[in-house]
Formats: C-alpha cells, sequence, structure tokens
C-alpha cells in the first residue's frame, strides 16, 4: 500500500494499532498533519521529523534554510512527529507517543530543551498548531478505540496545556488545523461534504465555509497560510501543491510532481513543502509561485523526511530611541581662538599647541582665518596641517540615543591632487567617509557642501572625531559642524542572535562562513572563534584556513540603544580530512 499523504504516511505507520477500521474508511481521503500559519518575520530554521537516524520511530529534527546544520532535537523510543513553530520561533509544540500509547501534545523550547507534556489521556492527540499571539494551540483529537471518522474533531487549549474547549462537533471528520496569521480564522480539513476539502471558520469554531471542491474521490488538503493571510497553500486533489487567495478564489496548482505538506516561509517569498521521489519522502523549497524548486534533504528510501515547518525570526520594527540629554557640544564653527592672518597650525610641538577651542588636535590641522572663504564666520579647519590631522571632542551621550551631525567640506586646492578624502568617526567606529573634489574651485569660491549622518550611541562618552585620510598638507576641510538629540522613549529588551548559514557538523571545509541577523534592525555585532576574544563583525563572515578538529563560533547582536544579547548565538562542528 503507498501513503500519498502525510496523514496516510502516519496514520498507517503510527496509529494502525489504535485505529485501524479508521484507516480503511479515511483512505481515499485522509488529510495530513496541518502547518500552522507562517507568521510574518524573517526565515529561520525548517524543523522536520524523520527516522534518518535509525531509531525506531520518528524523531525531530531542524535545519536551515538551505538544508545545512541537521541538529536533532529529541531522542526516545516514541514518535515524535506534527511539529509546529511557536509564533516568536522559540518554542516547538509537537505529538509523541514516548509517555504512551496513545499520542499526547508537547512543548519544547527550539534547542530542543525543557520537553514539556501538555496532555495526558488515552485519546489520540496531534496537528498541534498555535495561535498568532502564541497564547493557544488549536489540534485534531480522536477518542480512545475510535474507527468513525465523525469522532474527529478540532479541540483547543490555552498555551500551557490548560482550558480546552471543543471546536467542532458533527457527523463528519474535521482535522489538520492552521490558525490565520490575523488569527480570527481557523482553516482545516474536513469530510462534510462527502470528500476531504479545505474548509475555514471562525477562531471560535463558528462559521465554517468550505473553500475547495474535488473534482474526484481524493482530497485537497493539508492548508497552510501565507504570512499577510491574503493566501492559502494546500495539497490538491491532484497530489500536487496548489496555492489559492484566503477566500477560496483563484486556485492555482504550483508544482509537478507527488507533492505534499506546504509551510510558508515567514517571509512570504517560499514555501517549503514534502515529495515523493525516486529515493523516498524528501523536503524541498520553491519560490512562493512555484519556481526554483530545490531538494534540502537526500536520504536512503527507508529514511523518510516529512512534515516541514519554517521557524519565524520576529522582526521589531525599529523602536524610537530613548530621549538624548543635552549636548555639551561646542564651537562647531571653530571660531575659538580668534587667530589673526592666514592660519595657524595647531598639535604638538606647534604654534597652537593640541587645543583648538573645544577641540583636541591630533598630528597637526590648520586653523584657517583670511586665507580663503568660509562657510560661516571667519574660521575653518583643514585636516591637513604640517601633515595628517584631526580633531575631536568627548562627549556625554545618552546609550541608545539618536543624534543627527551635519558639517559643511570643502578642500585645500593649494597642493596633493584635486579630491580630498576624510572619515567621520563616531564612538572609535567610521560613521561616515566623504569626498571632496576640489577641481572648478578657488579661495574665493570653495563650493562648500553640507554632510549629514544619523548617529546612535552606545556609551554615557562617545568621541566625535573627524580625520583626515588623504595624504600631503592640503587636505579636507571642515566647517560649521552641528549635532543634536532626537527625543525618544526608552526601550531596554536586548535583541535575539540567530545563525541561519553554518557549516555542517562534520565537514571536510576548512574556510567555514557563518550567515546571522538579530531580530531588531540596525543591530551590531561581535563574533567569536574558538578562543579567541569577541570582535566586531558583519553577515556573512568568513575564517579561511581553520585547522582541523572541533571548534565554537559565537555571534551576538547590540540593538540600536546599547541592549546586549546576553545569550549568544552558537555553532559547533568538526573539520576533518
Amino acid at each position: 500500500m503507498v501513503s500519498t499523504t502525510r496523514g496516510q504516511f502516519f496514520i498507517q505507520a503510527r496509529v494502525a494499532g489504535l485505529i485501524l477500521g479508521l484507516v480503511i474508511v479515511l483512505l481515499p481521503f485522509v488529510t495530513s498533519d496541518p502547518l500552522a500559519a507562517a507568521v510574518p518575520g524573517e526565515n529561520g530554521k525548517i524543523v522536520f521529523q524523520s527516522t534518518r537516524d535509525g531509531s525506531a520511530g520518528f524523531e525531530l529534527y531542524t535545519m536551515n534554510p538551505d538544508g545545512s546544520s541537521v541538529t536533532r532535537l529529541t531522542s526516545n523510543f516514541g514518535d515524535d512527529v506534527s511539529a509546529s513553530w511557536s509564533p516568536d520561533g522559540t518554542k516547538i509544540a509537537f505529538s509523541s507517543t514516548r509517555d504512551s500509547k496513545s499520542y499526547d501534545i508537547y512543548v519544547m523550547n527550539d534547542d530542543g530543551s525543557a520537553q514539556t507534556q501538555l496532555t495526558n489521556t488515552t485519546a489520540t492527540e496531534i496537528e498541534p498548531a498555535w495561535s498568532p499571539d502564541g497564547s493557544k494551540i488549536v489540534f485534531t483529537l480522536l477518542p480512545t478505540g475510535s474507527n468513525k471518522t465523525a469522532e474527529i474533531e478540532l479541540f483547543v487549549m490555552n498555551a500551557d496545556g490548560t482550558g480546552r474547549k471543543k471546536l467542532t462537533d458533527n457527523s463528519a471528520s474535521d482535522m489538520a488545523p492552521a490558525w490565520s496569521p490575523d488569527g480570527s480564522k481557523i482553516a482545516f480539513t474536513s469530510t462534510r461534504s462527502g470528500t476531504s476539502e479545505v474548509h475555514v471558520m471562525n477562531s471560535d469554531g463558528s462559521g465554517a465555509k468550505r473553500l475547495t471542491a474535488s473534482a474526484q474521490s481524493s482530497n485537497n488538503s493539508e492548508p497552510s497560510w501565507s504570512p499577510d493571510g491574503t493566501k492559502i497553500a494546500y495539497r490538491a486533489s491532484t497530489s500536487k501543491i496548489a496555492v489559492m487567495n484566503s477566500d477560496g478564489s483563484s486556485q492555482k496548482v504550483i508544482t509537478s510532481g507527488s507533492d505534499y505538506q506546504p509551510s510558508w516561509s515567514p517571509d512570504g517569498t517560499k514555501i517549503v513543502y514534502g515529495s515523493y521521489v525516486d529515493t523516498g519522502q524528501e523536503i524541498f523549497v520553491m519560490d512562493a509561485d512555484g519556481s526554483s524548486p530545490t531538494r534540502l534533504t537526500n536520504n536512503p528510501v527507508a529514511a523518510g523526511d516529512l512534515e516541514p515547518d519554517w521557524q519565524p525570526i520576529p522582526v521589531q520594527p525599529s523602536p524610537t530611541p530613548p530621549a538624548a540629554e543635552p549636548l555639551e557640544f561646542k564651537d562647531g564653527g571653530f571660531e575659538t581662538p580668534n587667530d589673526q592672518g592666514a592660519w595657524v597650525t595647531y598639535g604638538k610641538g606647534q604654534p597652537g599647541g593640541e587645543k583648538l577651542g573645544a577641540w583636541t588636535v591630533t598630528g597637526t590641522v590648520d586653523h584657517v582665518g583670511t586665507l580663503w572663504k568660509h562657510a560661516a564666520g571667519k574660521f575653518s579647519v583643514d585636516l591637513n596641517g604640517g601633515g595628517t590631522g584631526s580633531v575631536f571632542q568627548d562627549l556625554k551621550t545618552t546609550p541608545g540615543a539618536a543624534y543627527e551631525l551635519s558639517f559643511a567640506i570643502a578642500g585645500h586646492m593649494g597642493c596633493d591632487g584635486p579630491v580630498k578624502t576624510m572619515d567621520v568617526m563616531w564612538g572609535g567606529e567610521i560613521a561616515k567617509s566623504v569626498s571632496f573634489d576640489v577641481s572648478g574651485h578657488s579661495y574665493s569660491d570653495m563650493g562648500w557642501r553640507t554632510e549629514t549622518a544619523a548617529l546612535v550611541a552606545e556609551e554615557a562618552s562617545t568621541r566625535l572625531e573627524f580625520i583626515t585620510t588623504s595624504a600631503g598638507t592640503c587636505g579636507p576641510v571642515i566647517d560649521e559642524v552641528m549635532l543634536k538629540g532626537e527625543g525618544g522613549s526608552s526601550e531596554t529588551t536586548p535583541p535575539k542572535t540567530v545563525i541561519f548559514g553554518a557549516p555542517d557538523a562534520r565537514t571536510s571545509d576548512r574556510t567555514p562562513v557563518f550567515k546571522f541577523r538579530s531580530n531588531e534592525r540596525g543591530s551590531k555585532f561581535v563574533c567569536k572563534l574558538d578562543s579567541a576574544p569577541f570582535k566586531r563583525c558583519s553577515s556573512p563572515q568568513e575564517y579561511p584556513k581553520q585547522d582541523l578538529g572541533r571548534h565554537t563560533f559565537k555571534v551576538k547582536a547590540t540593538d540600536p540603544f546599547g541592549n546586549v544579547d546576553k545569550t549568544p548565538a552558537v555553532h559547533k562542528w568538526k573539520i576533518e580530512r
């Protein structure tokens, strides 16, 4: 007997001892487990079930979206199946027979830790799917010893297993629930029309409506909502993946194989799904329109990979920065001191010394007076005096606060080529690199141009520095430096760091590449390889020519407010010959 859906494989192979009669009745149209609605966000890992390690039952695994870094999460003598990610991507609900002959619902952390039983009955409880706010779980229940399709119904409970409530109660079989992203609807599969079809109802069980209609004694099943709630992917009666609008219109088949178990990516651009190929049951991913199908798993015939579900990494909107304290920034126009003549050179051992008003000088700079026309006032600064130089102020800042910088730039056209370059440094990091071409300009027409930069303070004290990157004695010229703080409200929640690209647990590649991200836009990262200290890094991060043996990579994010992820993301692997 050849399975054609996940439900057939799952029920025939694993629940036959409990509901043998039901298998015979449902064989033409049995549905499969639900793939919960994709929660909008970035694409995390994919959880799936497999017998790839030769275990007696199914175990749960995760892998990166490209199929790499497969990690086993469960290990016991029972089945662990029907995995469903929580909306925040931190937990996985699943069904298991580890503690009894029947399937109960469990939940665990995203790394497989803290596995906790939520239901404990003699009934078969399968197909958990989270509500978008993470407060409830809807699931399918078949009473003990039942062989009647009418006794398969949908229930809902709180996420901790309490408050169980029956949602459907009719003469048909209702199963495979999937919650809409806005929480108002539940899509599910039902036999109430005589064949297995996709239906939708209100989240309280009312207002059920059929969305599909089979033209043959087959089934439309396995609904999965798109992250924006406008579409539903499902397994069509032709044993292919189809997509329709959420009201059932515009139904379109998008695959050509024997495919099943669609699950949208959280960003809505892709669909992961199962497919029967010559080697058995494997997992594929494709673009949301059905193009570019790519195989993710490749196992022997005996090891089926089933039930993929995509982890959402919710992206928090860029929050409002905390209010900035009044700045003690002074003399952005370089009007102090009131030097006489064309210019005075400042720096250690120079006539002007190392203090230029409120600014401190490194190297040498020229405080220019009557030599040329300034952007405003009577003075400006050439960052190349007797050689390269810089000016800086150490400012009292509010961690996490946003600041707006503006300044005027021109160039000293007297020597050293037409293009002058400089960096604006903020807290020791380059905030902006600027160049200015003096061609066509003169001392009476300097061609002043205003530059701006958006800055965020990470510390209570931040250095603002303008430093030349031009050689010689005629460099970039700055004037009218202005810095002001932006208002806002306080934000103290640390970001979450996620690794979504990494080498396999065992590999011969000696140049590992890591891809990572944070759930807060604008975050910065520090990375650590083995015993080396954390250093600034960005994704993708490559480490060439690593030694054979075991290695550990860690990365943590700092959000725009200076909040640091205190639990770095970690990946461990071994390089072999």
